[in-house]
């Protein structure tokens, strides 16, 4: 399977997918079959794939995870362009930094299950901490205390 066919689709292929591919620097890989590429270009394939054809949801898994630090301003910037255009992202990751600085909402899953959804700004607020990282650290300490009494933050939303 070649890049090209990865991010073409039906009478969208042609100037669109080429203008992304060249915005994410893969202009030069096209016609490559997509195991022959990096885990970091094909990352920036699927990536491509899911925006080029502007859809109103775009679900990102762990989008950064195994990027070089350029790969992943490039790809927060599209990140962030799309989000600007009003299509809704839904971002699982690990990496706090990026969700802190990619998204608004966060939503948190123990156990299967909604042990926090609100804002990340709430979240810094109620744990007194500024960054993500640390907020959802000491959220999920507050958790695992509580985890055997069973009783709800006070802003949990179930």
């Amino acid at each position: 399977m070649s890049v090209c066919y990865d991010v073409r689709f039906p009478g969208l292929y042609n100037a669109l997918a080429q203008a992304w591919l060249e915005r994410v620097e893969l202009g030069s890989v096209i016609g490559k079959r997509c195991e022959e590429l990096s885990k970091g270009m094909q990352q920036k394939v699927q990536f491509i794939a899911t925006v080029v054809s502007q859809p109103e949801l775009v679900l990102l898994d762990e989008p950064t995870a195994g990027l070089d630090p350029v790969s992943v301003e490039i790809l927060k910037e599209k990140i962030l362009k799309e989000k600007d255009a009003g299509r809704l992202l839904i971002i699982t990751s690990h990496i706090m930094s990026d969700l802190d600085e990619l998204s608004t909402e966060v939503v948190y899953l123990q156990e299967g299950s909604v042990r926090y959804n609100n804002s990340i700004e709430e979240l810094k607020d109620i744990t007194g901490e500024v960054k993500l990282g640390k907020a959802m650290a000491k959220l999920i300490t507050g958790l695992d205390r509580k985890k055997n009494t069973r009783q709800p933050l006070n802003n949990e939303h179930q």
